[in-house]
């Protein structure tokens, strides 16, 4: 998996169902577009909070082909939140 430096706005941290395995999501603004990704204990707590603001995040990217005027185009998607860097 590919990682990458992003510069975002943390739009909103929510927690997760009682049910889910994860402890909660957290959407992430960014130039070319929006992303939902599953948290850890640890990094929801980190991001509680923060709503709002613009930092630097790491990101796992994972790829996916799109079909983009007759050819396949790769796409990156930011779907693993990694850290904070700034």
């Amino acid at each position: 998996m590919l990682s990458l430096d992003i510069p975002v706005t943390l739009n909103s941290v929510n927690a997760a169902g009682k049910d889910a395995d994860f402890a909660g999501y957290a959407e992430f603004v960014f130039l070319g577009g929006q992303a939902s990704v599953k948290l850890s204990d640890e990094q929801f707590k980190t991001l509680s909070g923060r709503v709002g603001e613009d930092m630097v995040c790491v990101f796992g990217l994972s790829t996916k082909l799109i079909p983009l005027y007759n050819r396949a185009m790769t796409v990156f998607i930011p779907d693993q939140f990694k850290g904070i860097k700034s």
